[in-house]
């Protein structure tokens, strides 16, 4: 949660245990615009971790876009799933534009918001190393 904090996070919904095999999933409700979009699982171990990432993909994109008939070419994405120590930081699904024919403009904020929530992914990721390798 410390991680989550320090990229502004206030209020975070937890589900689950961290002995669970799915993990204990953090889902960010409140603070930094750029933060509520990840997704963080804390498992018992490192190798429990990657068993689970095999055998749970994400969702591909063309499935993603059935269920959001109104989304434009571009929703359907994620973030890359980050693994440190026991916990996987990725993203729900990100922000995307609502027409399949965006301007420069449309889609270079666009560019912009995704580049700052992959930051805030970093960033995580950052703390994380650093409190794994203490």
């Amino acid at each position: 949660m410390s991680a989550l904090r320090a990229v502004g996070v206030t209020k975070v919904f937890t589900v689950g245990t961290v002995s669970d095999p799915a993990g204990k999933t953090i889902i960010v409700t409140d603070g930094a615009a750029t933060a509520q979009v990840l997704r963080v699982r804390v498992f018992p171990s490192a190798k429990a971790v990657r068993s689970w990432v095999a055998k749970n993909p994400p969702a591909p994109a063309a499935l993603v876009r059935r269920f959001l008939p109104h989304a434009g070419a571009y929703a359907g994405t994620y973030l890359p799933r980050r693994i440190v120590c026991n916990v996987l930081v990725a993203s729900g699904i990100l922000p995307y534009l609502t027409t399949n024919h965006p301007t420069a403009a449309e889609r270079r904020k666009l560019d912009q918001v995704l580049a700052k929530i992959a930051a805030t992914q970093a960033r995580v990721v950052q703390y994380l190393h650093r409190r794994c390798a203490s």
